[in-house]
């Protein structure tokens, strides 16, 4: 597949001619128009690529958690990472993809917010019983805390 990307110039980049190393340095340095190209590629590749970028924003760290490629790698990565993993949305949004292995899963839930734990709990699809149980559980412990 062919992408233009543009850096002051139009570049066009084959990405089944370019070498490993040579698309790993392009997505570390892609800017916003070159990164919103990539993250519509249809590899894991490319999304594991991106998260190593440095001026990777926050709703494209959602977009990479919720696409269909993320991987159980990339989702650990992306809520270990000091950057995105504070960020409640990004954390609630990894602990809900099925492709979360369960016992990390279930530690990401001790770190949302009530509000978000409140919502995982009432889900009725879209997630695993483990997690949506799990979350229950402790909404429950904090607010009968209170």
């Amino acid at each position: 597949m062919d992408a233009v990307l543009e850096r002051g110039s139009t570049l066009t980049l084959s990405f089944e001619q370019e070498s490993e190393l040579e698309g790993f340095v392009v997505r570390a340095r892609a800017g916003r128009s070159e990164r919103q190209i990539l993250l519509r590629e249809s590899s894991a590749q490319v999304l594991q690529g991106l998260l190593v970028n440095p001026r990777i924003e926050g709703k494209e760290i959602l977009q990479i958690v919720k696409s269909t490629l993320a991987n159980a790698a990339i989702l650990q990565r992306v809520a270990s990472d000091p950057r995105w993993g504070k960020n409640p949305e990004v954390l609630a949004t990894v602990a809900k993809n099925p492709k979360t292995p369960v016992p990390f899963a279930t530690r990401l839930i001790e770190k949302l917010r009530t509000s978000d734990l409140r919502l995982m709990a009432k889900m009725q699809s879209g997630m695993r019983e483990v997690i949506r149980r799990a979350a229950l559980r402790e909404y429950l412990r904090r607010t009968s805390n209170r």
